[in-house]
C-alpha cells in the first residue's frame, strides 16, 4: 500500500477568471465572527479502491478566540477522525490495516483574515489519501472584490512513503519527496439572501510522469454553499478519484468528501450526548459487565482479552477491587504486545498494591507502551518503592522524559534518590536529575546544586543546576 500525504505547500496564487457567464452574480464573501463563536462539522471521507471501502468520520469544532480588525482567531478542537473499514466484496477474507493507526492529532490553531487566508497557524491535523489538512480544508481563501468565478494555484511536495503507516512526526529514511502542482476553480452557480453555492473544480497532480499520466493524480469536482452571514461554509460535497500510477500499473480510489454544517441545536445536543458518553465511559462497571469483563479475560482469546480491557481501561473503580486487578495483571504475561498494553493501560485505575511487583516488572518490558503505561500505573498507586525502577529508566533516552516526570509526581520522597543520578558519567542523565530538582527540590538539595552548579564538568548540567538552584532557593524562601 502507498501512503501519501501532502506535506508542505508554497508559492500560492489567487488568480480572477476572465470571460466568465454573463449569468453568473459576483459576490463577495467575506467571514465574519464574534469572541465565542462556535462552528462545528459533520465531516466525512469515504474511499473506494475497489477492494476496501473507508470511512473516515468526526466532528471538528472551531471556536473563535479573538476577534481582532481584520484577523479571526480559531481553535480547532474535536479532531480524531474515526477510522471503519470493510471489504468491499463481503465474501473477502483478510486482514485490513488502518491507515490512521497511532496518529493523535496536534492541538490545531489558526488566525485567518477576512478573506479567509492564514495569518499564523499551530499543529495540524492530516487528512488521508493526500487531501490535505482538516483545518484549511474548511477555510479556503477567497479574492478581495466580488467576483463570480476565481481560482487558486500552488506548488506543493508530496511525501510518498513506502511504510504501512504514515510517519508525521518521525522522518521515514524510505519516503520520497515529488513536486506537484494543486489548481482549484471556483464559479458561482447561485446565490440567495442565506446562501451562495459554488461550484469547486480540483486538480492536483506530480510534475514525475509515467507513460500513462502524472505518477499521482487527484481530480474531481462539488459543490460548496457558503453562509451570506459570516462567510463560512454551510456544506460541502466533492467527488474526486485518485490515481496512482508506477510504470506498469496503476492504482483508482474513489473518494466523497463531504461536511456539513451543524445548527446550534445539534451542537448543543451533540455536546450533551459527549458529555453522557464520557461519563459513561469512566463510570464503575455494573455487576454484569463486570463478570463479562472477567470472562472475556478467561476466554483465553487475545482479541477478546484486549477488546475487555480497552473497554475496562476509561473506568474508574468505586473501591479496590483485588480479583479483577488480579485477572488483569495476569495478561501483562501474554506474549502478545497488544494485549500487554492493554492491561497495562487498565492497570492504571483498577491496580491494587498488590499489583506493584508485576509493574515494576514491566518497566523492563521492549515495548514502550507498555512499561510507559506500567510506569503510570505505579505512580497512580504512589507505590514509593518503585522510585529506583524507575530511576534506571532515566538512563534510556527512549524513557527519560516519562520517567522523569513519574519521579516528578513522587515529590519530594523522590529528591534523595535522584541525588545519585549525578554520579552518572552520561552528562544527559545528570542534566535531567537538575530538571528534576528543580521541580521537588528542597533544603536537601542546596548544597548539591552548589556543588554541581561549580563543579560538573560540563557546562550545561552547570547551568542547568544553576537554574535549579535559584528555584529551589525561591521555593524554601516562599515556604519559611
Amino acid at each position: 500500500m502507498r501512503m501519501v500525504s501532502v506535506r508542505l505547500t508554497s508559492i500560492v496564487a489567487l488568480l480572477l477568471l476572465a470571460g466568465s457567464s454573463a449569468s453568473a452574480q459576483a459576490v463577495q464573501l467575506p467571514f465574519s465572527a464574534q469572541q465565542g463563536d462556535e462552528i462545528a462539522y459533520r465531516f466525512e471521507v469515504e474511499a473506494d479502491d475497489g477492494t476496501v471501502i473507508r470511512n473516515f468520520s468526526g466532528t471538528p469544532v472551531f471556536t473563535v478566540t479573538s476577534v481582532k480588525p481584520g484577523q479571526i482567531a480559531l481553535n480547532v478542537s474535536q479532531t480524531h477522525l474515526k477510522e471503519e473499514h470493510k471489504f468491499k466484496d463481503p465474501r473477502t477474507r483478510g486482514i485490513i490495516r488502518s491507515l490512521m493507526l497511532g496518529l493523535i492529532p496536534e492541538p490545531r490553531s489558526l488566525t485567518i483574515d477576512e478573506r479567509g487566508r492564514v495569518v499564523n497557524q499551530k499543529g495540524g491535523v492530516p487528512l488521508p489519501y493526500a487531501l490535505g489538512e482538516l483545518a484549511l480544508a474548511v477555510i479556503e481563501p477567497r479574492p478581495a472584490d466580488a467576483q463570480d468565478s476565481w481560482e487558486q494555484t500552488q506548488q506543493t511536495t508530496l511525501t510518498v512513503s513506502s511504510s504501512m503507516f504514515p510517519r508525521l512526526r518521525i522522518a521515514d529514511p524510505t519516503a520520497k519527496h515529488l513536486n506537484a502542482e494543486e489548481q482549484t476553480k471556483f464559479r458561482v452557480t447561485g446565490t440567495t439572501d442565506q446562501e451562495t453555492t459554488l461550484e469547486r473544480t480540483y486538480s492536483f497532480a506530480t510534475i514525475e510522469r509515467t507513460d500513462d499520466g502524472p505518477r499521482y493524480e487527484l481530480t474531481g469536482k462539488g459543490d460548496v454553499k457558503v453562509s451570506r452571514k459570516d462567510g463560512f461554509v454551510n456544506s460541502f460535497d466533492s467527488r474526486l478519484t485518485m490515481i496512482v500510477r508506477d510504470d506498469n500499473s496503476s492504482d483508482k480510489t474513489n473518494i466523497h468528501l463531504a461536511f456539513v454544517r451543524m445548527t446550534p441545536e445539534e451542537l448543543k445536543n451533540y455536546k450533551t450526548l459527549m458529555a453522557a458518553q464520557a461519563a459513561d465511559r469512566v463510570a464503575p462497571p455494573s455487576p454484569q459487565e463486570r463478570q463479562e469483563i472477567l470472562d472475556e479475560i478467561a476466554s483465553g482469546e487475545d482479541l477478546r482479552i484486549q477488546k475487555a480491557l480497552q473497554k475496562l481501561a476509561p473506568k474508574q473503580p468505586e473501591a479496590p477491587d483485588p480479583e479483577l486487578a488480579a485477572a488483569v495483571a495476569k495478561c501483562l504475561k501474554i506474549d502478545r504486545n497488544f494485549v500487554q498494553t492493554a492491561a497495562a493501560q487498565a492497570l492504571i485505575h483498577w491496580a491494587t498494591s498488590a499489583e506493584a511487583p508485576a509493574l515494576i516488572e514491566s518497566l523492563a518490558n521492549t515495548n514502550s507502551l507498555v512499561a510507559n503505561a506500567s510506569e503510570e500505573a505505579l505512580v497512580a498507586l504512589d507505590y514509593e518503592p518503585a522510585i529506583p525502577e524507575i530511576m534506571k529508566r532515566i538512563k534510556s533516552p527512549s524513557s527519560r522524559i516519562p520517567a522523569s516526570k513519574a519521579l516528578q509526581k513522587f515529590g519530594d520522597r523522590a529528591e534523595v534518590p535522584v541525588h545519585d543520578l549525578f554520579n552518572d558519567e552520561d552528562r544527559s542523565v545528570r542534566m535531567e536529575a537538575a530538571r528534576i530538582l528543580k521541580e521537588i527540590g528542597t533544603q536537601k538539595s542546596i548544597s548539591l546544586l552548589e556543588d554541581r552548579a561549580a563543579n560538573d564538568a560540563d557546562n550545561t548540567v552547570k547551568f542547568l543546576c544553576k537554574q535549579a538552584l535559584e528555584a529551589v532557593k525561591a521555593k524554601v524562601k516562599r515556604s519559611t
